[in-house]
Formats: C-alpha cells, sequence, structure tokens
C-alpha cells in the first residue's frame, strides 16, 4: 500500500523511471543475440582416432575397445557409442544433462592419455558437437568457366573476401578442382637406372628451395645473400637432376612425366545436377546470425561484378531467412495478441484513459522486460519471443484487476472525493490478490528452470525466463504505474475548475484568450507604424506561446476526431456488448443460485467433463517435438560399398535433374563422397555416399510431406541407391524410430537385423528404413612373407611405405604461383598402380639389378568385411532406424515392441527400442514431476497469501477442470502430446487459479463485512464476473494468433497455445460455478472474523 500511495503522489517520478526503463529496454533489445532456438549445450563429446589402412575388425580391437574402457569410469557419463570403420574410430559420449562439459572434457582427455593405442594410430581428438555451428549459408559457384578456374576464384577471392567480414568465422570450400603438378614415374625405368622413389622425392625437395645466404659488407656496404633455385614453369621441375650415372646427368623428364592437372577427387557439389562448387560459411560463436548473413550477401552483391563472364553467384541456402521469418511471425502474433486483448479491454470498460493505461503497460512490460533478458543471457528466438506472446494476455491480468477496483470505488465515491487517494484505495484493495496470482503463475515456471531435465528443460528455459520476466514487470507497473495514471492530471472528481469559470472560459475564449490580447494590441496603435511595432514586440509571445498552444489545440481535435472515429467503429461491438453482457450477467446469476441449489449436480458435470477426459487422453498421440518444416531437408545417400566416387557421381546428377523436376521443388545441391554423422561434428569422406540437399518453394508441413513422398516415388528407379531423410540439425535426436539388436557374433548379428528389418519394413507409418549394419568395401589384403622380406635384406615397414608412394604417392615439394601454392606429388603412373595386376608387380626393391616384385614376397587377396561395428554400452549393436510419416511416435512403438516380442532371435541376440523414444521418456518423466511440484507451488503460494488451508484447495479444484480442457483441445486440434503441450499444460496450472484466486478474495472480503455466505458468494460472483471474463479474454485472445499455426516455426507454437486457451476456456467456464460449489461445502456458514 505504502508503494502504490507514494506511486500516485510522485507521478513524475514514476514518468521518469517509466522513460528510463524504455530506454535502457530498446538499448538491451539491439544487443541481444538473434537465432531460431535457444542456446542448447548437448552433454556429448566425440573421441575421433585415425588408424589409417586399417579394417573395421583391427580398429575395434586395437583402438575402440580400449578407448571405451578407459572413458568408461568417467563421472556422469551415461551412454557410450561407437563405430569403428576402415580407418577411423569415432566414440560418442552422452553425459546427464546438467553436466560441467568443459571439466568433462579434461577427464576424457586424461583418461584418453593413459590409453597405449597403435604407433600407427593418429593422437585420438575430443569433438564437442553444436549444432548451432552448422553452416549459416550455402554459396553455390557455377558457369561456364572450368573447375580449376572456379575453384581458384573460391579459395582466392571468395575465401578471403568473407571470412574478413564481420561475425564470419570460416569460410569452407568444397568441390571444383584443386590444381596440383603430376609426377608420373616409369617405374620399369627407375628400376633399370638403380633409382628409388625416394630418392627422386628427394631430390625434387633439394632444388626446389630459396634460402638466405648470410650478410655481406664490402666497405661501406651490406648485402644479404640469397640463394634463389625456386621452380619458376614446368621445365625447370623436368630439368632437376635426380642422378649422376658414369658421370652422365639423369633429370627428372627423363624418367617422369611432368603434367598440370588436379588432385584426386575426394568429394563432387553439384547445383541442379551441373557440378560446381560450394562455400559453407560458419559464423563466430556470439555473432548475431541475422545480421552477419546481412552482411555476407550485401558482400556477394559486390563480388559478383568481379567474376568472370558466364559465373553465377547464388546463395543455395540461408539459415538467417527462416530464423529471421520465425521471430518476426512471433513478434507479429504477439502484436495482433495484444491489439484483440486492448480491443476487448475497450469493449468492457468503454474508457479511453483505461484502456490506453493498459494499452501502454503492454509494450512497457516487454521493453522492460529486454533488460533482464541481456542480464540473464536470453537471446531473441522462437521460444523467447513466444514467452513474450504468452505473456501479451497475461501481462494485463493484473492492470485489469486494478483497473476494475479503481472503477468500482469511483463509482461509489462522491464527487469531491480525491483521484489520488481514490486510486491508492482502489489498488490497495486487490494488491493482494494481484500479487498472489502472479506469483502462482511465477511457481509453474520455476520447475521448468530448475527440474524439467533433457532437452525440454533446454528448449523451455528461455521462454520461462522471459514470461518470469514479464510478468514481474506487469506486477511493478500494475501497482505503480496504472493507479499513477489513473489519477494523472485529475486531482479532485469533479474538477478544481466549477462550472462558473468553465463558463467563463468558453465565453472568452477558453484557451484562445491570448490571441484576442494580442491581436488587441496590435490594433490599438493609431498609426501603422505603431501597429507594426507593436507587431514586432508581440512576436516572440506568439512564437512560444501561440504557436504551441494552437498545435495543442489542433491536437485536441485530432484526439477528438479520432475518438469519434474509432467510436463509430467500435460501435457494433460495444452495442452488441451492451446488449450481451447485461443479459449473460442476469444469466450467470440465475445459473449460480442454481449450482448453490444443486450443488451434487455440479460436482457430478465435474467428474463427467474429467471423466471424458480420462477416457479420451490414450487416443492422442505421443510425440517428443512436433517435427518442424522449414522448407528444406537433406537426403543422406548411399551407393552399395566399394562404389568408386564416379559412380555414386553418376547416379546422383542424374537423380538429382528428376528432382529438380518435382512440383514444389525450388533448388537441389549435391555433395558426393561426404557423410556427415547427426551425433557429431566430424565429417567422414566415403566416395559411396552422398548427400543432397533440397530446398522447397515455401516452408509448409503439407509441401514438405508431398514432396517427400514424391521423391520416394523417384528413389524406386534407383534400386542401389538407398535413403534417409535428415533436417538440420536443430536438436540433436537420434533418428525418429531405431531398434538396437544386440550381439558379439557378427553373422549371428547381421541375420537378427535383417529379419528386424524386415518386420519393420511392414510397420505402417514407417519410411526409409535402413540398416546400419552393411556389407563393407571390397579390401585387397597384403600378406607378407617375413623369410622372404629378410632374405632380400626389406623390411616390412619400408616396404609397405613404398607401396604406399607408389600408389597414393606424396607430395615432395610446392610449385609458387604467384601467390598459390600447388603441390607437386610423385606417383607411379595410372598404368602401374591403379589394377590388382598392376599393385602385385610393383616393384619393391633390386637384388644384382634384377627387380623384386610386391607378387613374389606377399599373398594378395579380395575379401569383403563389414563396412563399419557399432557398439552401444560396450556391446556390438545393429541399429535399424525409419522415419515417421502420418503417425506418431508414441504409437508405432507400441507397435514396434509388440513386433519384437513375437520375433525368434538367435542365442546371444536380443533387440530393444531406441532413439528418440528414450529421450522421450526421459522428457515426459521429469515434466511429470514438473507438474507435480507446480501444482504444489501453486498451493503453497495460495496458502500463504490466505493463510488456510482450505481457500487454496478450493481454487486447485480448477486446475483438473484446465487440464481435462486442454486434451478436449488437443484432440479437437489434432495435436499430439509433446513436450511442448506438456509444458503448456504446466503453465495452465499457474494461470487458471488467479481466476479463483480472485473470486475467493473478493468473498472473504465481503464475508468479513458480515455478509451471509451465501448472498457473499453470490454477490461475489457478480462483481468478479466482468474482471474474470476479461482477463480470460484478453489472455485468450493474446495466444489465439499463435494457436491458428500460421508462419515458420509455428509447429513449436501452437500446440502451446491451444492447450493453453482450451484449458483456460473449459476452467473459467466452470470455475464460475464449481469454485462457490466447492466454497460453500467446505467452508463454514457462519461469517468470518477476520
Amino acid at each position: 500500500m505504502r508503494v502504490i500511495r507514494y506511486a500516485v503522489s510522485h507521478p513524475v517520478t514514476v514518468w521518469m523511471a517509466t522513460l528510463a526503463a524504455v530506454v535502457f529496454g530498446m538499448t538491451a533489445l539491439s544487443r541481444l543475440d538473434m537465432r531460431l532456438l535457444p542456446e542448447i549445450r548437448y552433454p556429448t563429446l566425440t573421441v575421433q582416432t585415425e588408424f589409417p589402412g586399417t579394417a573395421p575388425v583391427d580398429v575395434e580391437n586395437l583402438v575402440t575397445r580400449p578407448l571405451e574402457e578407459a572413458v568408461g569410469v568417467v563421472p556422469g557419463l551415461r551412454m557410450v557409442h561407437s563405430i569403428s570403420q576402415s580407418g577411423m574410430s569415432q566414440i560418442t559420449l552422452e553425459f546427464n544433462w546438467g553436466t560441467a562439459m568443459d571439466y568433462a572434457a579434461l577427464d576424457v582427455r586424461e583418461k584418453i592419455d593413459l590409453v597405449r593405442l597403435p604407433d600407427e594410430a593418429r593422437v585420438p581428438l575430443l569433438l564437442k558437437y553444436d549444432p548451432g555451428q552448422d553452416p549459416v549459408l550455402r554459396i553455390g559457384l557455377s558457369g561456364r568457366a572450368p573447375l580449376v578456374q572456379l575453384r581458384n576464384l573460391a579459395d582466392e577471392v571468395l575465401k578471403k573476401e568473407i571470412e574478413a567480414l564481420q561475425g564470419v568465422a570460416a569460410a569452407q570450400v568444397a568441390g571444383g578442382q584443386e590444381e596440383e603438378i603430376r609426377v608420373e614415374l616409369d617405374e620399369a625405368r627407375l628400376a633399370g637406372l638403380g633409382l628409388t622413389v625416394v630418392g627422386v622425392r628427394q631430390s625434387l625437395a633439394a632444388e626446389n628451395i630459396n634460402a638466405s645466404g648470410g650478410r655481406l659488407r664490402d666497405r661501406n656496404a651490406e648485402y644479404i645473400v640469397r640463394t634463389l633455385s625456386r621452380f619458376e614453369n614446368l621445365e625447370d621441375i623436368g630439368q632437376v637432376t635426380v642422378a649422376v650415372i658414369q658421370g652422365q646427368p639423369i633429370h627428372l623428364g627423363e624418367v617422369a612425366r611432368v603434367f598440370r592437372t588436379h588432385k584426386e577427387r575426394t568429394e563432387i557439389t553439384h547445383i541442379d545436377g551441373v557440378e560446381s562448387v560450394e562455400l559453407s560459411i560458419f559464423k563466430e560463436g556470439d555473432a548475431n546470425i541475422v545480421e552477419m548473413a546481412r552482411r555476407v550477401t550485401g558482400q556477394l552483391d559486390g563480388l559478383r561484378d568481379r567474376l568472370p563472364d558466364g559465373v553465377r553467384l547464388e546463395v543455395l541456402f540461408d539459415q538467417s531467412l527462416f530464423i529471421a521469418s520465425a521471430v518476426r511471425e512471433v513478434r507479429d502474433n504477439a502484436l495482433v495478441g495484444g491489439l484483440l486483448a486492448v480491443l476487448v479491454l475497450f469493449v468492457f470498460l468503454r474508457d479511453y484513459r483505461g484502456t490506453l493505461i493498459i494499452g501502454i503497460a503492454i509494450p512497457l512490460s516487454i521493453v522492460a522486460t529486454f533488460i533482464l533478458m541481456l542480464t540473464r543471457g536470453v537471446s531473441l528466438n522462437v521460444m523467447s519471443m513466444g514467452g513474450l506472446a504468452l505473456g501479451v494476455g497475461m501481462l494485463v491480468d493484473n492492470s485489469i484487476v486494478v483497473l476494475e477496483s479503481i472503477h468500482r470505488k469511483l463509482e461509489s465515491a462522491g464527487d469531491d472525493a480525491d483521484y489520488g487517494e481514490v486510486a491508492a484505495q482502489g489498488a490497495g484493495e486487490v494488491a493482494g490478490a494481484v500479487t498472489a496470482s502472479t506469483l502462482t503463475t511465477l511457481a509453474v515456471f520455476v520447475p521448468i528452470v530448475f527440474v524439467v531435465t533433457g532437452v525440454a528443460g533446454q528448449i523451455f528455459r528461455d521462454q520461462a525466463l522471459t514470461v518470469t520476466f514479464s510478468l514481474l514487470v506487469s506486477l511493478v507497473l500494475s501497482l505503480t504505474f496504472t493507479p499513477m495514471a489513473m489519477a494523472f492530471g485529475r486531482r479532485v472528481r469533479g474538477a478544481r475548475l466549477g462550472e462558473g469559470r468553465l463558463r467563463a472560459r468558453r465565453e472568452s475564449g477558453g484557451g484562445l484568450s491570448w490571441f484576442a490580447s494580442w491581436r488587441g494590441s496590435v490594433r490599438g496603435g493609431t498609426h501603422r507604424r505603431e501597429r507594426w511595432v507593436a507587431a514586432l514586440k508581440m512576436l516572440p509571445l506568439f512564437l512560444f506561446v501561440g504557436v504551441p498552444l494552437l498545435l495543442g489545440r489542433a491536437g485536441g481535435w485530432l484526439l477528438l476526431g479520432a475518438r469519434r472515429l474509432v467510436d463509430l467503429l467500435l460501435w457494433p461491438l460495444t452495442t452488441l456488448f451492451e446488449v450481451v453482457f447485461p443479459r449473460l450477467s442476469q444469466g450467470y446469476a440465475v445459473a449460480l443460485r442454481l449450482a448453490l441449489a444443486r450443488r451434487f449436480l455440479v460436482l457430478l458435470l465435474v467428474v463427467a467433463v474429467a471423466g471424458g477426459a480420462f477416457f479420451l487422453w490414450p487416443k492422442l498421440g505421443t510425440e517428443l517435438v512436433p517435427p518442424l518444416a522449414r522448407g528444406e531437408f537433406t537426403l543422406a545417400l548411399a551407393m552399395p560399398e566399394g562404389t568408386p566416387l564416379s559412380g555414386t557421381d553418376r547416379q546422383v546428377a542424374a537423380l538429382e535433374k528428376e528432382l529438380r523436376a518435382l512440383p514444389g521443388v525450388a533448388l537441389v545441391a549435391g555433395d558426393v563422397g561426404v557423410s556427415r554423422d547427426g551425433g557429431t561434428s566430424a565429417e567422414r569422406r566415403k566416395e559411396n555416399h552422398a548427400e543432397v540437399h533440397v530446398r522447397l518453394r515455401d516452408s509448409h508441413a503439407r509441401l514438405e510431406a508431398t514432396v517427400l513422398e514424391d521423391i520416394r516415388g523417384v528413389m524406386r528407379k534407383y534400386p542401389d541407391l538407398s535413403m534417409k531423410v535428415r533436417h538440420q540439425a536443430l536438436l540433436a535426436f537420434g533418428a525418429p524410430v531405431e531398434v538396437d539388436v544386440y550381439g558379439y557374433n557378427l553373422p549371428d548379428l547381421q541375420t537378427a537385423a535383417d529379419t528386424v528389418l524386415a518386420r519393420l519394413s511392414k510397420v505402417d507409418g514407417l519410411r526409409d528404413v535402413r540398416l546400419s549394419m552393411m556389407p563393407g568395401s571390397p579390401e585387397v589384403r597384403v600378406q607378407f612373407d617375413r623369410d622372404k622380406l629378410n632374405r632380400f635384406g626389406l623390411t616390412l615397414g619400408g616396404v609397405s611405405n613404398l607401396v604406399r608412394d607408389k600408389v597414393r604417392g606424396t607430395v615432395a615439394s610446392r610449385y609458387r604461383d604467384r601467390e598459390r601454392h600447388v603441390d607437386i606429388r610423385v606417383m607411379n603412373r595410372d598404368d602401374q598402380r591403379n589394377t590388382l595386376t598392376a599393385v602385385r608387380n610393383l616393384i619393391v626393391g633390386t637384388r644384382d639389378g634384377v627387380p623384386i616384385r610386391l607378387g613374389s614376397l606377399a599373398d594378395l587377396e579380395v575379401v569383403t568385411g563389414p563396412s563399419e561395428i557399432h557398439r552401444l554400452g560396450g556391446k556390438r549393436v545393429a541399429i535399424v532406424s525409419a522415419n515417421l510419416a502420418g503417425r506418431d511416435l508414441g504409437s508405432v512403438t507400441a507397435e514396434i515392441r509388440s513386433e519384437l516380442r513375437g520375433l525368434s532371435l538367435p542365442a546371444g541376440v536380443s533387440a530393444e527400442m531406441g532413439g528418440q523414444n528414450d529421450e522421450m521418456a526421459s522428457s515426459f518423466r521429469s515434466l511429470q514431476m514438473a507438474i507435480l511440484l507446480a501444482v504444489f507451488l501453486v498451493y503453497l503460494v495460495m496458502a500463504s497469501q490466505f493463510e488456510s488451508f482450505i481457500y487454496p484447495l478450493i481454487i486447485m479444484f480448477t486446475v483438473p477442470l484446465a487440464l481435462s480442457g486442454a486434451v478436449y483441445g488437443l484432440y479437437l486440434g489434432g495435436m499430439n502430446i509433446s513436450v511442448i503441450a506438456v509444458i503448456g499444460g504446466i503453465m495452465l496450472a499457474g494461470i487458471v487459479v488467479n481466476n479463483g484466486i480472485v473470486l475467493v478474495d473478493r468473498i472473504n472480503q465481503l464475508r468479513r463485512l458480515g455478509l451471509p455466505l451465501n448472498d457473499a458468494v453470490q454477490r461475489a460472483g457478480q462483481e468478479r464476473l466482468r474482471p474474470i471474463l476479461m482477463t480470460t479474454s484478453t489472455t485468450v485472445l493474446g495466444l489465439l494468433p499463435m494457436s491458428l499455426g500460421l508462419g515458420e516455426g509455428a509447429e513449436l507454437r501452437a500446440p502451446l497455445a491451444v492447450t493453453v486457451i482450451s484449458g483456460l476456456l473449459l476452467a473459467t467456464a466452470l470455475t464460475l460455478l464449481v469454485v462457490p460449489v466447492i466454497y460453500t461445502l467446505l467452508t463454514r456458514p457462519h461469517a468470518e472474523d477476520g
């Protein structure tokens, strides 16, 4: 009460504090980061170890298993998933949510350092997964220019220009052809001259140097001596002396062919089936995605003018467009919701000042919230902006109750009542109820911030904090700004100016009397010169007093015209309200009397409503998070193991051209030779894999589903290609459906996994079913005969390195071409290295001038093993994964479990559900705990407010009614139960009790005044009907735009809005009857004594 009186008596202080909040809030807004979703810190680490030239089974035994055993004792570790493939081991460590990942990384690194790995294995790398570090933009460079020139343009021009921009961390170039100078040796001539590959490589490196020779002093001059012998052209390379035999120099050109070419390609990029060069743009950690992307696209406009004719530069994919659109959509929803709420207020109040006050309070609360968001590190994203949109309808609740109380006090006060005193008394009367209702709403957000774990807690933390901040600010405004604004400028009711003074002002011209005085003084002069002098003397008065008064009067006329226009536009609504609300009030009075007379029927109605929701609950589907349609997705493609890059490229290029012709597809960009795992930041080079990125013309979920079905139809023409649909990694979940088949024996595991794959292929609603355990690449195994090696004086390591040098080649030196450095690679000719016969005939040494071939020292055989070996929790596992189409995760999981129970598996083999199902179960368990804790906290706050155990219990009867309404709303809206809908239910528990608090608080006040129980209940219901309907209407209308599911990111907003709206509507309709009935049942009939 003291704060309210201070605010009313110090209006200038309140206005200045409000102005400061606006200034600092707008400053904070300009500094907030903008992203699609909150920053999610995934408790995941990946240990990646390269073991070149090693089969998957050997990688598993020599690298993966020792590392798994070492890191398995790190505190907080929840699950270990490893992949052993040819030449590489990847171990993904999943920790409990909330684990300090910096310390966990130190512990893991410490354990890794204690493991003794084979000498050929590289040092293990520790990678952190962050989906926020995916490329923000992908830029394509294509045209009639050669691929080597396109690659040089990307490396030398585009990459350097873009990386210099603020906010850009890196620009990675892929595709095209990287220039290389190839030295192809004639193995037979080398052997005949007694030369080796190693000797040639060393000669090239020694001849291509620029070195300093020190300093030379000659009399008074000092010189720097430099030795210049770098290659200037290909002829210089061919003239390198590799040996001198019998005084005759042997030049490189005599034993090798030197020519310009491109590096052996490991990755090919396409745009609509045509080869191109692609740049991936990554942002710095704290950079604003939208601002950074805007700078990059602006730079591209200038770079296009510097490109050769026929070369095209285009943005393929841009994350910032969807992010900006999604955030803008939430902002627009909040604006529309706020306008609807203000409109409802005006219809209810028919008071311009009161409506204007609340209309100002809404943006004030939001702008002040930005300050708290900045201090807590909350970014502008779909969830935080959704919190503001959610809060728009609730922000006005407190001010509505305060305004309604002040209006009621004014109606009962006399004409000489002081506005300030009346405003302070009206606000003070409901201050306790307003504070309690705000605290109950805030109480439900405590579990969301501190109790909800998993991805649900990470996603909704920002939303919970944003709503909390905005509601706290709105509470402060409702108890300070609102009563002050109601009393500002009119201290005594009836106005201090009496009717006589008003009449006198009207007769004298009112505010224009100064003009008559000025005109009279000007005309009072007898001569024209005197009149001009008088006019000039009065000119300052006219400029500094008259003009502002004229402008003020004109503004008043404009406001009067605007007011009449608003009255005219809203006349249908206000007239309808004047007709409907009195009848509604009368009908409610009759209904309340009947309810109090037939309380058993009311309780029966409550049981029927709750029972209907209980039986409807199992019919609702369940899912973790609704799929987010972004208008783009990725097709992860795989050819049979052993397919060369060129074969994969032909198939993928043909597929891309067909996909581009599909209706609704705007662009198709391919990346051949790359495999990205969704659970790690690592990128793997696999010649039989490709990724095709598809951009649609629109981001509607229906269009995306239609295009995916069309793509699956096209894929039937390519039986060798397997496909997996993957959306951009916004949330790091596994595949929607995964079945983990455990076993040690690889043949039994393969058999069981094939059986599970066949069963899952028949389940309705599953698409893109695939198995992780596939036959591996054919490999050539070289088994050396150690006795023969010793007999010829050779070593196994030396021969292995020599084979590698001749087949794969090594970079001997670099050729400098202007600012570029081009590798000089030494290797055998194509016909001496590209076939199995050529490898068998490789010369690995000489004896008495006779060449020693590899086939005479070793046996070569072609075998096929597993392409990769998965391990989960220390056991070998084959993973069968699939996507969903047209069904929810919960029902599909139940059907798959039923199929698995009837499955006959080999001994030692078992199958379990995995994927998103585990994360969903974990999130739902924490949400159940959060609901119970939220209800407990709401009861705790109300019990403290009322100093009673009974009154909070009465009000809590509205919670099951609200949850029942939420079930009905989700069912009618065709929505599944997800973590978003459950979060809406938690919020609903705190929102719905507010009406009950206001109603019970007024009943208690009337009973303390001596009214009998039934009379107090009925009168309180009549008095609180209008504010309850107002607060409910503003909350519902504030959320209505979000519930329609329109615009980008609507999938993350609509379930929450539908849950709150449907629950609040049903609970409000029944609260007005149920709470009075329960109150009369649980309280004593005599008046309260306070």
